[in-house]
């Protein structure tokens, strides 16, 4: 009867114990914990920052796009054009075999594929719209230039061409306004008309 009495108190310390750490858990696991954000931080590739760098673009801007690398263009090659990178749902397609042309040339296509993502995510330069169809309908070089593309994507294009190719003093001022506020340093930029 003595280890039945011993075996019982015993039994009931160990419920006991347990119960109390029941508690405890309880408790802890109920009470509410402080949030802790995970905070993911895009960074431009390093191979694509010293392009970002002369240019001017502005870090803030270029962290809202991600960037691929990748050989290719990615969706982009269904366009019945030739293109060397491209911009598509907020991703640069931005080749390697890019990264080993002039610095003038990377910086060009690097800039236009920008604009494009641009135009989609901010007001201002749908704004131009009539002056930069305006542009295009008097100047031949970008009516060559913009040849092959589908017409629901023939503003945004001359926009990029405008502000990556045309030199300052024949882009009018509401769109250089425009092409400098996003690519500060357009000296980094070879103008070909």
């Amino acid at each position: 009867m003595r280890k039945i009495i011993v075996l019982t108190i015993s039994t009931i310390c160990i419920l006991c114990n347990l119960v109390i750490l029941a508690g405890v858990l309880f408790t802890y696991f109920s009470s509410p914990q402080p949030y802790t954000p995970t905070v993911i931080t895009y960074q431009v590739p390093a191979e694509v920052q010293p392009i970002v760098t002369r240019l001017g673009i502005d870090p803030s801007i270029i962290a809202k796009v991600d960037i691929k690398l990748d050989s290719g263009i990615g969706p982009c090659t269904t366009l019945k054009i030739d293109i060397r990178a491209c911009y598509d749902n907020n991703v640069i397609y931005y080749p390697r075999e890019m990264l080993v042309q002039p610095e003038g040339v990377q910086n060009q296509l690097f800039a236009h594929e920008y604009l494009h993502f641009i135009w989609e995510t901010q007001p201002e330069p749908k704004a131009l719209t009539p002056s930069l169809l305006a542009i295009h309908a008097n100047n031949a070089k970008l009516q060559q230039r913009i040849v092959g593309y589908p017409q629901s994507s023939l503003a945004w294009e001359i926009y990029s061409y405008i502000c990556t190719e045309m030199q300052d003093d024949r882009i009018p001022a509401d769109i250089l306004v425009e092409c400098i506020k996003y690519l500060p340093n357009r000296g980094a930029l070879p103008s070909d008309y």
